[in-house]
């Protein structure tokens, strides 16, 4: 744990420096509303026909990485980290180091991340079960995967051997890449993976047969994501800054950001989930049926088209008489519904969403 000269004298200057409570409360406030957004979602599910699906398993994993990824960023501040290195135990540097570098940093932020992001791809392709848009999905999606693994693997073994780390003897000869640069350009893969799953739905949600209101409604909950974007870019100028000068106070603005970007990314992948509860809270603002979890559409399943007779029986979609007359339902027109207007398609939201 030794430090140059320099890195002394500046730490001693600004040895009240102390962001521990910052790191406390960004825990014991972001970890618990993650599990709240999480509960919701999983009892908004009771209200919709579809149940849970495989984007809901993916945020349980999701959120069992970052509540071991936050448990560790506390440990290792119990350790010492938000405060400057003059003033750790050196019987527990060694610790800290394999839990703050290796444990927290690598083995459990990056799955966090990709599990938030794999369940929320896994949700638009529940939502827009097109073959077009779930191709470019699974792109998207192996692309985020590869990205996980090579940010896990480079940042392991940034030094070679792994030791180096945390071993001063084995510092002197290893082999170790430029970490700061290392880390902005993953940092900044991150935030554009953010951006790009923030503008796939758009186009879709754009598309939907509803009224602009209900588009605008729909476009600023997925929108949210963009939240998670900022925190990308604010977490990478920090990481990246990391050095002994400030010690593991520095370190900490890092932390900090880390906590509440993989907190915040699970909100924000629960959020275009919780419309059910949001209806039943606030009633359904225009909503067609009773029981609609995403506005859903109407169609007619008989009747004349001219006018005559007692006009169109009128079904929701998703329900059990519309899906035994319409089998293999998809997100393209369903049928046609004539009025004195002329003909107007409906393209259908996915109910279970």
């Amino acid at each position: 744990m030794s430090l140059p000269p320099e890195a002394i004298q500046y730490q001693k200057e600004h040895i009240k420096d102390n962001l521990q409570p910052n790191l406390y409360a960004a825990s014991f406030i972001c970890l618990p509303a993650a599990f709240i957004f999480v509960g919701l979602r999983f009892y908004a599910r009771r209200l919709t026909p579809g149940g849970l699906g495989k984007d809901d398993l993916a945020i349980l994993f999701a959120l069992l990485f970052t509540s071991s990824f936050v448990a560790t960023c506390v440990w290792v501040t119990v350790l010492g980290m938000g405060r400057q290195q003059i003033l750790m135990d050196p019987a527990n540097w060694v610790t800290y180091v394999k839990y703050q570098v290796t444990l927290a940093a690598e083995i459990l932020y990056n799955p966090a991340i990709f599990f938030t992001k794999l369940s929320i791809l896994l949700l638009y392709r529940r939502i827009f079960p097109s073959k077009t848009f779930n191709r470019i999905l699974w792109g998207v999606g192996t692309f985020i995967l590869a990205y996980t693994i090579t940010s896990s693997t480079v940042n392991l073994l940034q030094c070679i051997p792994i030791a180096a780390n945390w071993d001063p003897k084995l510092a002197a000869t290893a082999r170790c890449v430029d970490f700061g640069s290392e880390l902005i350009a993953l940092s900044t893969i991150n935030a554009v993976t953010d951006l790009i799953l923030l503008v796939l739905p758009m186009p879709k949600l754009w598309g939907l047969h509803v009224s602009f209101n209900k588009k605008i409604q729909l476009m600023a909950m997925f929108a949210l994501g963009t939240a998670t974007v900022v925190v990308s870019i604010i977490r990478a100028n920090y990481v990246s800054s990391v050095s002994f000068t400030n010690g593991t106070w520095n370190n900490a603005f890092g932390a900090v950001w880390s906590i509440v970007e993989t907190c915040l990314a699970i909100v924000c992948a629960c959020l275009p989930t919780l419309k059910p509860l949001y209806e039943r809270a606030f009633g359904k603002g225009g909503s067609d049926t009773k029981g609609s979890s995403a506005g859903r559409l109407i169609y007619p399943l008989s009747g004349p088209t001219d006018g005559s007779g007692d006009g169109f029986k009128m079904k929701t979609l998703g329900s059990k008489s519309a899906d035994a007359s319409y089998p293999g339902k998809s997100s393209v027109a369903e049928s046609i519904y004539t009025e004195d207007s002329g003909p107007h398609p409906f393209t259908r939201l996915r109910d279970d969403v």
